[in-house]
């Protein structure tokens, strides 16, 4: 018997690929590159490595190789943690914050766009339903 919510699942899903598209398409980059600017503001502008690898939630390996990439093109600094040279520390240079505000300007039509048929009520209640089945993600997976 077909779960009642699968229809809701699979809408979720070609909305989630449809807006990855759109970001890319109308900020001008990669989604995975937008995650990484995304995760260093909301850390005030300086974050680990490894708790950007946790939170994307790909291979180590993977994110090291973006950050180099992204590195060299002079949008983030990477240094060890002077209290713990075990840590490697990731912060937004000058350019880089340059780039995330014409990202966040960007962002933010997008979103007005997508959600302009949407109430804060009706928001409200997606982000709650969103909150609860990444809780049980997370139960389920640790």
């Amino acid at each position: 018997m077909q779960n009642p919510h699968s229809n809701s699942m699979a809408q979720l899903a070609r909305t989630y690929h449809l807006v990855k598209k759109m970001i890319e398409k109308t900020m001008g980059i990669p989604s995975n590159r937008w995650r990484i600017f995304y995760l260093i503001i909301t850390c005030e502008g300086q974050c680990t490595q490894k708790y950007l690898t946790n939170r994307i939630g790909v291979d180590p390996g993977a994110v090291t190789r973006l950050l180099k990439k992204i590195e060299q093109e002079g949008i983030i600094t990477r240094r060890p943690d002077p209290d713990d040279n075990r840590i490697t520390l990731v912060t937004l240079t000058e350019q880089g914050k340059a780039e995330v505000e014409r990202i966040l300007e960007l962002r933010e039509v997008f979103l007005a766009q997508i959600l302009q048929n949407c109430s804060d009520e009706e928001m409200n209640v997606f982000q709650t339903v969103l909150q609860k089945m990444e809780d049980n993600v997370h139960d389920i997976v640790d």
